[in-house]
């Protein structure tokens, strides 16, 4: 596995970090390219919760996607919209952009918010959606569909709804969306 640490810069101008897990690619595997998990942990907007970062970050690389960690911006940085939400679409367009480099599926980028971190996809998608939002910051390409999957014997089955579909687990909602490109 390839681990980076990275620095990009949002539709807004402001730095945001992401952690990268990148698996090894595999010739014997049927489907060549793979899934990709953005995690993007809870932690009240003022901190990010380690335990729903790594962990969860491993556990999508344990079912053969890769998977990265964003750390998006926090309330003692300046703004948190649109900025967090904003960090969510750059992250998702950083990696349309170098699909082939880590050999992901741009069709098959997910994200997966706990806590704040699900406010924060969730108003990413809401984001997407908005005319508004996208001529002002420019990013005309992300338009998003929700994903709903689930585990069937060891494969994940993706299936794209118009209607957010959330899951609770404790204390944290899980929002899961998937963003896919749009002419392509």
């Amino acid at each position: 596995m390839k681990v980076e640490n990275l620095t990009l810069t949002n539709f807004n101008n402001r730095k945001f970090n992401i952690h990268t897990y990148t698996l090894e690619n595999n010739p014997n595997l049927a489907e060549k390219k793979r899934p990709l998990m953005i995690v993007i942990p809870g932690g009240s907007f003022d901190h990010l919760s380690q335990r729903e970062g790594e962990p969860v970050a491993l556990s999508y690389n344990a079912y053969g996607f890769n998977s990265v960690i964003m750390d998006y911006n926090l309330i003692q940085e300046g703004p948190i919209y649109p900025d967090a939400a904003l960090d969510v679409l750059t992250t998702v367009k950083y990696y349309r952009d170098h699909a082939q480099d880590y050999n992901i599926d741009p069709e098959k980028i997910v994200t997966i918010g706990f806590s704040a971190g699900g406010h924060v996809a969730g108003s990413a998608n809401y984001m997407a959606n908005s005319k508004e939002y996208s001529e002002k910051y420019g990013y005309l390409d992300i338009h998003p569909f929700i994903l709903n999957f689930q585990n069937k014997n060891g494969n994940f089955v993706f299936q794209s709804h118009r209607k957010i579909k959330a899951l609770k687990h404790g204390c944290c909602t899980t929002a899961f969306f998937l963003l896919p490109p749009c002419g392509n």
